[in-house]
């Protein structure tokens, strides 16, 4: 469970920070930790969650609602 919660948090990160760089950077974990956590996320829901461009990352239609139940989750457990 520990690992979702840490995907949940790293995934929000990522959204608030703006990338995969800046994410790592708050959360004082390589970029390459970052990036696998994602990239579990994706696959443990079976969707894209974020659209990547060599330029931007932005969330799918999708991403926005899961960030959006995904603050809430984690309100939760605090």
């Amino acid at each position: 469970m520990v690992d979702k919660v840490e995907d949940l948090k790293t995934y929000l990160a990522v959204l608030d920070s703006g990338g995969v760089n800046a994410a790592a950077y708050e959360l004082g974990i390589a970029k390459s930790a970052v990036s696998r956590r994602l990239s579990d996320l994706e696959k443990r829901v079976g969707l894209n969650l974020l659209d990547r461009t060599n330029r931007k990352l932005e969330p799918t239609a999708v991403g926005i609602e899961y960030a959006r139940r995904a603050r809430a989750i984690l309100a939760s457990l605090d």
